[in-house]
């Protein structure tokens, strides 16, 4: 499972746009997204590429305990119906390791948590003088799709928590 760094980009950066109240047709607005990725120093992309590597790294354990799992005889063959659902419902928080985004990621869990019981959710701290918070879920086929991304320091708004839900609950719904 190859996370381009590109792709976490692009979604800030119309994440970004959104916020300025700035429309801009989608080709160009990749376009836009490309030129500035390509003009971003290395230092810069640095964040995207860790934040794409640790999605990789948690991909692999996954796949590691899964083979693991199935190489154990005394595990059972067939799968339970809540280990089918716990596999359905994963979600990864990516969060900056200071105190605005740490609360963020916790408020983050306890919302889903308290949404849905039968999830599994990992957080994982990145070190970076940037402020951000990514919500990943992580499909059947251990695709991960980035549901919700902020940039917003303090405390997370009644609004920002309804249009979470509303993202969760899309993701969760075929």
């Amino acid at each position: 499972m190859n996370i381009d760094p590109f792709n976490l980009f692009y979604e800030e950066f119309k994440y970004k746009l959104k916020k300025h109240n700035i429309t801009c047709p989608h080709p160009e607005t990749q376009q836009l997204a490309r030129k500035e990725w390509e003009q971003m120093s290395e230092m810069e992309q640095f964040r995207f590429v860790y934040i794409a590597k640790r999605q990789d790294e948690a991909y692999l354990n996954f796949k590691k305990k899964n083979e693991i799992n199935q190489q154990n005889t005394n595990q059972p063959t067939k799968m339970s119906k809540q280990d089918q659902k716990s596999l359905k419902h994963q979600f990864q928080i990516n969060y900056c390791k200071n105190e605005n985004c740490e609360s963020q990621a916790e408020r983050i869990e306890e919302e889903l948590l308290k949404m849905y019981q039968d999830i599994t959710i990992n957080r994982y701290a990145i070190i970076g003088n940037f402020g951000a918070v990514s919500l990943f879920g992580i499909q059947e086929k251990r695709q991960s799709v980035l549901i919700w991304h902020t940039l917003i320091d303090g405390p997370i708004k009644k609004y920002q928590l309804k249009d979470l839900h509303q993202k969760v609950q899309k993701f969760l719904t075929p």
